[in-house]
C-alpha cells in the first residue's frame, strides 16, 4: 500500500495548488495556479485517435462484466518518461460507453489515475501496482455525472518511470442476451436485437365487443444499453406554453415521418389527447410528462384529478441501464415542481401502470400495445397487434423476466418500424420512441 495515503490526499493537492505548467501547453481548466509553486510538473497533451484497432478477444478478460465486449484502441502513447512525483494528464472525451485505460511501466514505478473536472478535481479511479507491473483501470459513462463531457487520464511517476500508455473503448455489439423458448431474432444492431413470435390468443374485439382467436406476430427489442445502443424521444415541432400549467401542444404527424433510416426501430410513444387544427397544422397535447436530451418536453395534462388514471410509472433512462418507478410528483403540471420529479437524468417518460393504468374495459379489449420493460442493463420495448394489458405484461414479465414494466399509448396509435421495414401503423400521433444502434 505504498502510494494509498499519497494518491487520496496529496495529488488533489497537487493538481490544484502544487503545479508548474509547460507554457506550450494547455493548463488545467479552472486551476488557480500559484506562480513561485516548483514542486512538480503536468504536461497536458490530447490522446492520439489516429491509432485505431481492434483488440484479441483474448484482451477482453479485463471486464468481467462484458467479457464477450470487443475493445477498441484509441490512442496510444508510447516510451515516455514521467519524472519522480510528477505527473502527466491526458484529455479524452467522454462517450456513452465503457472505457479501459492500461498503462505498462518499462522502467520504474508509474501508476494511472482517472480524474474529472467540473470546476474542481473529482477522482474517479486508478491503479497503484508496484514496479513494472501493468496498470489497468475500467470504468463507463455512468461513473460520471451527466454534464461531464471528458475525463483526465494523469499517469503519477512514484520515482523516475518510463511507460507505454493504450486507451480503449468497448466496442458496441449484438447483445449476447438468450432469448426465451419459442423467440427467434429476426434483425440485428449494434446493440439491439428484434425477436418475435407467433402466439395465439383470445381477446375481446374492441369494436364488436365480442371474445375472437387471433393468430398474431409479437415483437420484443432487447436493447443493451452498456453497448452503446441508446433509446430517445423523437417529436415534432410544439407551440410555447405557461410554466405553472406546462402542457404544450406538439404537432401530430404520421408514422412514417418519424420511421426513417435514422433510426435502428421506432415505435409509437407517448399517450396524447384531442387533436387540435391551428393554422391548418395538428397538434395535441401529451398525457403524461416527457424529458428529453435534458429539456422538460411536457409536463402533461393528466396529472392527479385530472384524468381519474392512475398510478403511473416513470421510466428512467440513463446511459448504461434504465429504471421504473411510480416516484414522481403527479399532483401537478407546474414545469419547475415536475422538473425537479423527473432529475435523475436527462431521458425520462411517464406512462401508466401494466395493468392498473386505465379506464372502464379499455384494458380488457384485443389491441395494439408498446410496453416498456427493465432488467439490470437491458431495456424490453413490446410490440403486438392484439393482445390485452395483462397478456402483453405476462410477455415481458413472465417469458422476458423483466423487474418492471410500463405501459404507453396502443390501440390505434400502435406503430413498429424497424431496419426499413414498417410492420404496421396507425393514425397520425405526436410522438415516438427511436433506438438508435451503438457506433
Amino acid at each position: 500500500m505504498k502510494k494509498i495515503k499519497f494518491l487520496g490526499f496529496a495529488l488533489v493537492a497537487l493538481l490544484i495548488g502544487a503545479l508548474v505548467f509547460n507554457a506550450c501547453e494547455k493548463p488545467l481548466d479552472n486551476n488557480p495556479v500559484v506562480a513561485n509553486q516548483q514542486k512538480e510538473q503536468v504536461v497536458l497533451k490530447n490522446v492520439n485517435l489516429t491509432n485505431v484497432q481492434t483488440l484479441e478477444a483474448a484482451n477482453v478478460e479485463i471486464n468481467k462484466k462484458s467479457a464477450n465486449a470487443e475493445w477498441t484502441l484509441i490512442g496510444s502513447v508510447g516510451n515516455t518518461n514521467v519524472a519522480s512525483k510528477a505527473l502527466i494528464g491526458y484529455e479524452v472525451p467522454l462517450e456513452n460507453t465503457s472505457f479501459k485505460v492500461s498503462l505498462a511501466t518499462v522502467s520504474g514505478d508509474a501508476d494511472v489515475l482517472i480524474y474529472y473536472n467540473n470546476g474542481s478535481w473529482v477522482y474517479v479511479k486508478s491503479s497503484e501496482l508496484g514496479g513494472t507491473a501493468t496498470d489497468e483501470v475500467v470504468f463507463s459513462k455512468s461513473d460520471f455525472p451527466a454534464s461531464v463531457t471528458k475525463f483526465w487520464i494523469i499517469v503519477h511517476g512514484y520515482v523516475a518511470s518510463t511507460f507505454n500508455l493504450k486507451v480503449y473503448k468497448q466496442s458496441a455489439s449484438t447483445p449476447t442476451y438468450a432469448l426465451p423458448s419459442g423467440w427467434t431474432s429476426v434483425a440485428t444492431g449494434k446493440g439491439v436485437i428484434v425477436a418475435s413470435k407467433s402466439n395465439k390468443r383470445t381477446a375481446k374485439d374492441r369494436t364488436s365487443l365480442v371474445n375472437v382467436t387471433k393468430t398474431v406476430t409479437d415483437y420484443v427489442q432487447v436493447v443493451d444499453l452498456k453497448s452503446g445502443a441508446t433509446v430517445k424521444s423523437v417529436y415534432g415541432s410544439s407551440l410555447t406554453a405557461t410554466a405553472s400549467a406546462f402542457s404544450p401542444k406538439f404537432k401530430v404527424q404520421s408514422f412514417s415521418t418519424y420511421a426513417t433510416s435514422t433510426y435502428f426501430s421506432v415505435v409509437n410513444g407517448q399517450f396524447f389527447g384531442w387533436t387540435e387544427t391551428i393554422n391548418k397544422v395538428a397538434y395535441a397535447q401529451y398525457a403524461f410528462p416527457i424529458k428529453s436530451a435534458g429539456s422538460l418536453l411536457s409536463a402533461g395534462y393528466g396529472f392527479s384529478g385530472s384524468d381519474g388514471i392512475q398510478p403511473k410509472r416513470k421510466l428512467v433512462i440513463y446511459s448504461d441501464k434504465a429504471t421504473i418507478s411510480e416516484s414522481y410528483d403527479y399532483t401537478t403540471n407546474n414545469k419547475t415542481t415536475v422538473e425537479n420529479s423527473l432529475s435523475e437524468s436527462d431521458n425520462v417518460l411517464v406512462g401508466l401502470h401494466p395493468l392498473d393504468g386505465n379506464p372502464s374495459s379499455a384494458k380488457y379489449y384485443g389491441v395494439e400495445r408498446t410496453f416498456i420493460g427493465v432488467k439490470d442493463n437491458y431495456l424490453f420495448i413490446l410490440s403486438t397487434p392484439f393482445a390485452t394489458q395483462e397478456q402483453a405484461w405476462a410477455i415481458l414479465n413472465g417469458e422476458f423476466k423483466t423487474e418492471r414494466v410500463v405501459m404507453f399509448d396502443g390501440g390505434g396509435s400502435g406503430a413498429l418500424y424497424y431496419k426499413g421495414v414498417t410492420k404496421y401503423s396507425g393514425r397520425a400521433i405526436p410522438h415516438t420512441i427511436a433506438v438508435v444502434e451503438g457506433k
